[in-house]
C-alpha cells in the first residue's frame, strides 16, 4: 500500500516538472533605421500632477509617422545615442563634474532616455540634481540619436 501511495504522490511531481520548448519561426524580418539630430531642447518643470519644479528635465519631441500603432505593439524598437562614433543604448547614464570655483566642485549624473508612441518620439535628458538656472548652463548639448525598428 505504501508503494502505491508513494507512486501516486510522485506522478504529479514528475508531470508538473516538464518543460516545453517554444520556437517561433520568423520567415522574414525587416530592419530600418532613422537618425535624429537634436540641436535645441525644450524645458519642463511640471510633474504629472502639475506642481512646479517637481520633475525638471529637457526634451525634444519629433513627429515619427513610421511609428504606427502596429509597429509600437509588434516591432522591436531600439534607440541609441550616437556619440564619438559609437552607439550607446538608451537609457544612457553618464557622471560629470563641474568646477564652480578654485575649491568647489559640483557632481551630477545625466540620464538620456526616450519615450515614444504612435506617430511621435520624445528624447529626454535629466540631471540628477534637477537644477536649472536662467543662464542655461545646464541645457544639454546637441545630440544625435538612431532609432532601429525590426519587424
Amino acid at each position: 500500500m505504501k508503494k502505491y501511495l508513494f507512486l501516486l504522490l510522485c506522478v504529479p511531481a514528475i508531470v508538473g516538472c516538464t518543460t516545453k520548448n517554444v520556437t517561433e519561426v520568423v520567415y522574414r524580418t525587416t530592419t530600418v533605421s532613422y537618425v535624429y539630430q537634436v540641436d535645441s531642447w525644450n524645458y519642463s518643470n511640471l510633474s504629472s500632477q502639475g506642481s512646479p519644479f517637481a520633475n525638471n528635465y529637457f526634451y525634444a519631441k519629433a513627429d515619427f509617422p513610421e511609428l504606427t500603432a502596429d509597429v509600437c505593439r509588434n516591432a522591436n524598437i531600439q534607440v541609441y545615442r550616437v556619440r564619438d562614433g559609437y552607439q550607446h543604448v538608451l537609457p544612457e547614464v553618464q557622471h560629470y563634474e563641474q568646477q564652480i570655483d578654485a575649491e568647489n566642485w559640483k557632481f551630477f549624473t545625466q540620464t538620456v532616455d526616450c519615450i515614444y508612441g504612435p506617430g511621435w518620439i520624445e528624447f529626454d535628458v535629466t540631471h540628477s540634481d534637477f537644477e536649472y538656472e536662467s543662464d542655461l548652463s545646464y541645457v544639454p548639448e546637441a545630440m544625435q540619436f538612431r532609432v532601429v525598428i525590426t519587424e
